[in-house]
């Protein structure tokens, strides 16, 4: 409550969005049939956020979003023994901010609907 005081004196606002991320969590399924193997790995992303009145500090709206992205990973076996490979084994940055954000995205769509 003080910080949110503070921002708002400073910057001369009224109200505050703030939050945190809270969880961001790694699934991963996949199978196999023959020589070609089919992996998918899902980021899901956490974020709850909070309207705080920077006059008396005090939150007035809590929301929570989730997001997730997803990612592939196929290998095939070559007909001569050579393997072929398609998508990344490895989660990339890029997935968890794109999770990151689809959270963020969805919990302002959720403060909108508590708004209007």
């Amino acid at each position: 409550p003080d910080t949110a005081k503070k921002i708002g004196a400073l910057l001369n606002v009224k109200y505050i969005l703030c939050g945190n991320i809270t969880n961001v969590s790694l699934s991963e399924a996949g199978g196999s049939l023959g020589g070609a193997g089919l992996t998918k790995n899902t980021v899901q992303a956490h974020i709850i956020g909070r309207v705080m009145d920077t006059d008396t500090g005090n939150i007035l709206y809590m929301t929570k979003g989730t997001g997730k992205s997803a990612s592939t990973y196929t290998k095939v076996k070559g007909v001569v023994g050579g393997t072929i490979r398609f998508g990344t084994v490895q989660v990339t940055q890029d997935s968890v901010h794109n999770a990151i954000q689809k959270a963020a995205y969805a919990m302002v769509d959720e403060l909108n609907k508590k708004l209007n």
